[in-house]
């Protein structure tokens, strides 16, 4: 009798341990490997030893290089229009107090209409014009600009077209359409983003003479 109850008692005294063991282990933190923490910290925050390098997504655009007036210009290929890329126009003039006052392109862009807004502005530190003006047509508004700087007594004009289409022309939306919607997504989207490209092609704007 006395041995089975030595035997119980072990057995008790087993279990105890045991679970004792099992709380005991459970509440201890993991030791940090610092060395790992600093590595991936080093990965994560920029530092000027390990500096971030933003990809120029401008190397995969196309480039205009005009070499009469040693003028480039990079754009996507998809952004604009067929047959309404950019393109420089050269045409002889002499006003000595541009950008003072801007010179008259009238006699280059023969179709340019009398409503245009015209207006100064300076990219890549050098002085335009900038006459404005817009068309519709066929659910698409058509936005012409002409960046026009003097250069050795001539005006050199940076004609660039741009065309939004009017999106309510997928309107109304279908529910069993979904080719319209996503259509009618993508021409918003299409729209939202083509004024931070524009602002993208014109921060390309250089004379590389």
């Amino acid at each position: 009798m006395e041995k089975e109850n030595k035997f119980i008692v072990i057995i008790i005294l087993v279990i105890l341990i045991i679970v004792f063991g099992f709380y005991y282990l459970s509440g201890q933190k993991p030791v940090e490997n610092t060395n790992i923490v600093d590595n991936l910290n080093q990965d994560i925050v920029p530092n000027q030893e390990n500096p971030v390098v933003q990809e120029d997504e401008t190397i995969a655009w196309n480039v205009l290089n005009d070499s009469k007036t040693w003028f480039e210009v990079k754009y996507p290929s998809d952004f604009f229009d067929k047959w309404h890329e950019p393109k420089v126009l050269v045409w002889e003039c002499n006003y000595e107090w541009f950008p003072k006052i801007c010179p008259n392109i009238d006699t280059i862009v023969s179709d340019l209409p009398g409503n245009t807004s015209t207006g100064k502005v300076v990219i890549n530190q050098v002085d335009y014009c900038l006459q404005q003006y817009q068309d519709a047509a066929m659910w698409h508004t058509y936005s012409y600009s002409y960046y026009t700087t003097v250069v050795d007594n001539k005006c050199d004009v940076v004609s660039i077209v741009t065309s939004q289409t009017n999106c309510d022309f997928y309107l109304p939306l279908e529910d069993w359409n979904t080719e319209q919607k996503d259509n009618y997504d993508k021409c918003i989207i299409k729209n939202e983003n083509q004024p931070k490209t524009l602002d993208k092609i014109l921060s390309t704007f250089k004379f590389i003479k």
